[in-house]
């Protein structure tokens, strides 16, 4: 019987803490939208946060640890426990993908949505296939995949959303074919913002911020909105699958994402667009009663092209006119083996190469018409890696196991053309070739105290090499502490000793799971006063150059707590708290003072869900000038919400409502540049459809 789905549906952004772990590839590849799992480093211990109908960024942000930098209400950049891009890793079924642009306005994960996503693993340390020698762990992406065999060989589904803060509207559509041999998925999803409203009084805000200045860079609108924070996108995701037996599959994937007319109000530029082309095919084997239990071996492509563009600013607001396009092309295979040495004993075995090339240029217009200037901020920069991952997993007893792995790597970076050659040798003329041998250590014992309480410690030995970014970047503007950054090739690798111990407790009402962590880092990379270069950006205090400091520390910790006062009602909260130093004493930049959210959900019905949601953080006023942070106070903001879902002949309505920011506050977080404000009050509306 044919079955097509047709949904209506917005943000639903009430948080689930899943109390067994479940993999959403056992569900319809095209209805299962409701949450996206996230799996930590203890084996077997996942939460399912958000849904997939909000923003990869705003799903990410609800899950202790990650932050996020914000620039706009577009591509907000994921930080891990204070750690960044280069010091954690990012991974697509597996594959490597690297932004283009140059002021980090374009992280990996803006080319992905959540209705592409099947799940996400955050590791926060060294593991197996994290894909590289990785300080602060990384985020794995796994994209949905088509479902041969199911009861329907045609499933659909439409939906929409719109918010009334920024106009947005959002258009998004699954269709998915189903027969016993091959399968085929595909999503698409189109969004449209305008600027939005940061909350607070309208006329202050005018008042405040409605003439621009250089340290301020944004500016509200007689209207009360923040000015360039629209933007609009669409994306694609198609998954193809074919069985050659019930244990032998090859799957393709095609991921395109295709940003435009994206505004930055934190910066003084925006982005014409930016565009990914992400390709995949993986051949896997799954063959549960035999010792090689897994084998997968994947070859991938992928590109990313980025403008950034400033033609629409105010020309008084511009020193002159600059173009600033980049690419970021990666080629990689890879192939792993999971290998069953006895009943209690697993390996597996990994083996990876990838070539990423980096290209960014930009050109000067002055106001009054003299010749333009033209010159590469990233010259033709690659880099090369040849890895292998090792990982034992031994399970004593019933009451002890232990995992053990490694990670061994050969990293080589360089220039791959004359003009790059040229462009670099402006601020150095020593050999432009880097060539890094890197290792990963760790070990993870687990101990189950009684079938409700666990204890998890985990102790491990990390490194990394230097980033492309660090190693050659030519007069990079840093808004964050006004100075022009260049790379250096002399830079030591990034090393750390990291220890974590987390406790669990789960019950039919309880679940409890709290982590401490300690990361011990040597040769911290940062930017340091270079006086003997002159900045290229007009309005910025000088240059710095990215060079190793001897020491530095980051601690926190990580709570989340569950409660079932009864079948209908339901707390959440999750809570983070994050403390570096460097070893001159300084604060170190990118951490959040102590966060907490915090969930009341009433489900009079299963048909029938109600939510007030807090979101609190308090004043973070450990910061250092050194890496050009200011303090910022606390805020604490709420959230409503209902759905509603009725069915009738195997077809499903639904509605329902979202009030966020209720009280229109107007705040900021630690990690938004130049202290740009967040929304205001905005009224969500959803309505669903399924037949």
């Amino acid at each position: 019987m044919k079955k097509i789905s047709i949904s209506l549906f917005l943000l639903v952004p009430i948080t689930v803490f899943s109390q067994v772990s479940e993999s959403l590839e056992k569900f319809n590849p095209v209805t299962q939208l409701d949450s996206v799992t996230v799996q930590s480093n203890i084996e077997g211990k996942t939460q399912k946060y958000g849904n997939g109908y909000t923003r990869t960024e705003k799903l990410l942000e609800t899950i202790p640890g990650i932050s996020l930098v914000n620039r706009g209400n577009y591509a907000q950049e994921p930080i891990i426990r204070g750690f960044s891009d280069g010091q954690t890793m990012l991974t697509l079924n597996g594959m490597h993908v690297f932004g283009a642009c140059t002021d980090k306005m374009d992280p990996s994960t803006s080319y992905l949505e959540p209705s592409n996503l099947q799940k996400i693993n955050l590791v926060t340390g060294p593991a197996f296939g994290i894909g590289g020698s990785s300080i602060g762990g990384g985020l794995q992406f796994i994209l949905k995949e088509a479902q041969t065999g199911m009861l329907s060989k045609w499933t659909s589904m439409l939906s929409s959303q719109y918010e009334i803060n920024g106009n947005m509207h959002q258009l998004l559509g699954q269709v998915h074919y189903s027969a016993q041999r091959w399968a085929v998925l595909i999503d698409a999803l189109y969004r449209k913002a305008n600027d939005y409203s940061p909350g607070g009084d309208k006329s202050e805000n005018i008042t405040k911020y409605g003439q621009w200045q250089s340290s301020q860079v944004f500016t509200i609108n007689d209207a009360g909105k923040v000015n360039f924070s629209q933007y609009s996108k669409w994306n694609v995701h198609v998954n193809s699958v074919y069985k050659f037996s019930d244990n032998r599959v090859l799957k393709l994937d095609y991921l395109h994402d295709d940003g435009n007319n994206i505004g930055y109000p934190a910066l003084s530029m925006d982005v014409k667009y930016a565009r990914s082309n992400i390709m995949g095919l993986h051949y896997i084997e799954n063959n549960a009663n035999k010792r090689i239990s897994y084998w997968e071996t994947a070859a991938y492509y992928n590109k990313i092209n980025h403008v950034m563009d400033d033609t629409k600013r105010p020309l008084d607001q511009l020193p002159m006119h600059m173009d600033m396009p980049a690419w970021s092309d990666t080629k990689g295979l890879f192939s792993q083996i999971f290998w069953e040495l006895t009943n209690h004993q697993k390996l597996k075995i990994k083996v990876e190469t990838y070539n990423n090339r980096w290209h960014a240029e930009m050109t000067m217009f002055p106001k009054n018409g003299g010749a333009s200037m033209f010159m590469l901020t990233i010259p033709d920069a690659q880099r090369t890696m040849i890895g292998t991952d090792l990982e034992d997993h031994i399970h004593i007893n019933e009451k002890w196991k232990l995992i053990a792995g490694g990670h061994l790597e050969y990293n080589k970076s360089d220039i791959f053309s004359d003009a790059g050659m040229k462009q670099l040798s402006t601020i150095t003329t020593e050999n432009s070739s880097t060539q890094h041998l890197l290792y990963n250590l760790y070990g993870n014992l687990q101990f189950n105290l009684s079938e409700s309480v666990s204890t998890n410690l985990s102790i491990s030995r990390s490194m990394r090499a230097p980033t492309l970014r660090e190693t050659y970047a030519l007069y990079l503007f840093n808004p964050m502490d006004n100075f022009d950054y260049i790379g250096n090739t002399n830079l030591k690798r990034e090393s750390a000793w990291n220890i974590e111990w987390s406790w669990l407790y789960r019950t039919i009402k309880w679940n409890i799971n709290v982590k401490a962590y300690s990361y011990f880092l040597q040769n911290y990379i940062a930017g340091i006063l270079a006086s003997n270069y002159n900045p290229m950006t007009e309005s910025a205090s000088g240059v710095k150059q990215f060079s190793n400091i001897p020491n530095a520390t980051i601690m926190g910790m990580e709570a989340t707590f569950q409660y079932l006062l009864s079948k209908k009602w339901t707390i959440n909260s999750y809570n983070s708290y994050g403390y570096g130093k460097d070893n001159y004493k300084r604060a170190l930049p990118l951490i959040q003072s102590l966060r907490s959210s915090n969930t009341l959900q009433w489900s009079p019905k299963e048909t029938l869900q109600f939510y007030i949601e807090n979101l609190s953080t308090i004043r973070q006023n450990h910061v250092s000038s050194f890496y050009g942070e200011k303090e910022t106070p606390g805020f604490a903001i709420f959230h409503v919400g209902a759905n509603k879902k009725l069915t009738f002949n195997h077809q499903i309505f639904s509605i329902g409502m979202d009030v966020r920011n209720i009280f229109n506050k107007y705040y900021f977080e630690h990690l938004d540049v130049v202290q740009l404000p967040r929304q205001g009050r905005n009224i969500q509306f959803r309505i669903t459809y399924q037949f």
